[in-house]
Formats: structure tokens, sequence, C-alpha cells
């Protein structure tokens, strides 16, 4: 009997061990940022691509804009037919105006855009 006593004792003593109400109390560390602050753009603006995604191009077409506020579409009158999101310098673009935009393609690049392909523009021109 006393070693059923003792089979039962042993995980009973070894539990009360480890919780005890004198035991000081576990701070963390302090910990140094080595981080250097950084300028982020503005959560609605995409990040423009460094690496070129592809060549330089000139896109016509009509200016539209986009299901999302502040995008803008042009879909394409000529040469590269389809709908493309303007990113970059549009200036005062606007719905309804015809333009030429000079830029390159970058299917990579992520936007808050739900449509078209984005196109960095670097120059406007009127169409």
């Amino acid at each position: 009997m006393s070693r059923r006593l003792l089979i039962l004792l042993v995980p009973l003593l070894a539990l009360s061990a480890c919780g005890s109400s004198e035991d000081p109390p576990v701070t963390p560390a302090p910990t140094a940022s080595t981080t250097s602050p950084t300028t982020e753009p503005a959560p609605d603006e995409p990040t423009l691509p460094t690496k070129r995604s592809g060549g330089t191009q000139t896109l016509t077409g009509v200016v539209s804009d986009g299901v999302e506020s502040s995008c803008l579409m042009l879909t394409t009158t000529s040469g590269q037919r389809g709908t493309w999101q303007l990113v970059g310098a549009t200036g005062d673009l606007a719905a309804g105006d015809r333009v030429a935009v000079r830029g390159r393609p970058a299917p990579d690049l992520a936007t808050r855009c739900q449509q078209g392909t984005p196109f960095v523009v670097e120059a406007v021109e009127p169409g």
C-alpha cells in the first residue's frame, strides 16, 4: 500500500514545485531597435519599382476612372490594346482625356486598384 501512495505522491510533489509563489516575476530584457527610421509611401500610393519591368513604350488611348477611387485607367486605341492602370507621373489626367503616355509596363507592381496592368507613366502628351 505504501508503494501506491508513493506513486500518487511523486507526481503531486513535482507539480507543486513548478509554480511556487515565492518565485520572482520574470521581466523581459529590454531590446534596442537597430533599424533607422524610413520614409514610407502613403498607404494608398503604390511603391514604384526601381527595376524596370519592361522597356519604354508609348500608349495612346482614353482615360477613365477605375473601380477604386483615385485609380486611373487607360483604354488603349493604338499600340498594345488593353486596359492599363496609370501610376507615376499622371499629372492632371481626368476621365475622358485622350492622351499618349510614355512609360513602362510593371505587371508585378502591387497596387490597391483592382483592374488593368500597371503602367508607370513618365510623360503625358495630349493625344
